[in-house]
Parts: C-alpha cells; structure tokens; sequence
C-alpha cells in the first residue's frame, strides 16, 4: 500500500514539485534495489521526463533515471538529451556576435536539462560498474550517449559534463567501451575550439581511463 501511494503522489499535479521529486527518488532507490512493484512507478517517472513542462521535474525524473541505472533508464535519458538538443545552427551566434552573445544562448533550460542528463549518465555507469553481471547494453548506449555530446553538443558545459562522466568508464569490464571515448576525447583536445580548461579537463579523464598519463601531450595521447 505504501509503494501503490507513493506512484499516486508521482502523478498528483497539485503537490509541489520538490516534493514530488522526492517521492520519485524513492522510487528509484526501491526499483534499483530490486523491488517488483515500485516497477509500475517506471512509466510514471519516463512520462515525467518525457512530457512535462516544469523544468524542475523534468531535472528530478532524470535524476531519477540515473539512480535506477538501467537499460530501461538509458533509453528515456537519450531521448531527453534529444528533446532537448537545438537544431543544428539554432545555438550558435549571428555574424559577428561576440562571446557574451554567445554565453547567453548557452545559458537555457535545454542546456541545463542536458547537463542532467551527462550527470545522470555517471550514475548509470558507477551502478553497472558496481554490479557483479553488469548490462552491457546499458554501459554501450550510455558511452554512445556520452561520445555525441563530446563529438556534437553545441554547449561547452555540456561538453565538460561528458567529458567528465567518461571518467567511470575506466573499470576493465567498460574496455570494449573505452575505445570510442578515448578517441572522441582526443580529437577534441587536438580542436582549436578546446579551451585550457577543457583541454586540462580531458587529460584527467583520459589519465581515469587508461592509467597513463601525458599530460596535454596529444601525439602521445594519439
């Protein structure tokens, strides 16, 4: 009756919305832990995600994806980083637009919602990565995920998240995975668009992932 309650209040539109976010954490504790029944809260905490205009709910339902950490949860967390990527050129400044133009088309609710997602693909890779038979396609689609942000994403923040979440692809179990990163992560190191930071950012995951360390040395790293 309480996990029957709890999938009620997921829906109620009259409770406030931190509070719901709330509620689904704990749904998505109880589905991650194996719990059967708070299964039936999944589509509720995917419709959030999926349809919702509250911006807080939309960050708390990926948070949630996160927690539960599997392939089921992957799926969702894609189409969000979808729903909410621009249209290409859509990000990007007019002619002539300076940087502080540039910063305030970065500064949206669809680049923050991005970010979630980078954050809650962290999530997903230390869960699978703690597991004794991990889901391997969970582990693909999230590192997939994570290479097209590095790759495409018009949003250096978004960038940064990635690069950062590629760091719990190090487990020796991800290494058919790590491929794929590593590349991206050197190419954008070799781009003139990478900033310091960035390029300081992309030597620790790349150090994370293979054990080696070349600093900012990107032949080596190559």
């Amino acid at each position: 009756p309480a996990i029957n309650k709890l999938i009620e209040m997921v829906g109620d539109q009259k409770m406030a919305a931190d509070l719901r976010v709330n509620v689904m954490k704990v749904l998505a504790q109880l589905i991650r832990d194996g719990n059967r029944q708070s299964l039936q809260a999944m589509p509720k905490i995917v419709e959030v995600v999926a349809r919702n205009q509250d911006v807080k709910l939309v960050k708390g339902g990926i948070q949630c994806l996160g927690i539960i950490g599997s392939v089921d949860a992957v799926a969702p967390l894609r189409q969000a980083y979808l729903d909410f990527l621009p249209a290409k050129g859509a990000a990007a400044p007019a002619a002539g637009a300076d940087a502080a133009a540039a910063a305030v088309v970065e500064n949206t609710d669809d680049t923050e919602v991005r970010k979630e997602v980078m954050r809650a693909l962290v999530s997903v890779l230390s869960t699978q990565g703690t597991r004794a038979q991990m889901d391997i396609k969970a582990v693909h689609d999230s590192a997939q995920l994570l290479v097209r942000a590095v790759d495409e994403d018009p949003a250096a923040t978004v960038k940064d998240a990635a690069i950062f979440a590629m760091r719990y692809l190090y487990p020796v179990k991800f290494k058919a995975e790590q491929w794929d990163a590593v590349d991206a992560l050197i190419y954008l190191m070799r781009a003139k668009s990478a900033g310091d930071g960035t390029k300081q950012r992309i030597g620790e995951t790349l150090i994370a992932i293979t054990g080696q360390d070349f600093a900012l040395d990107v032949k080596r790293w190559d």
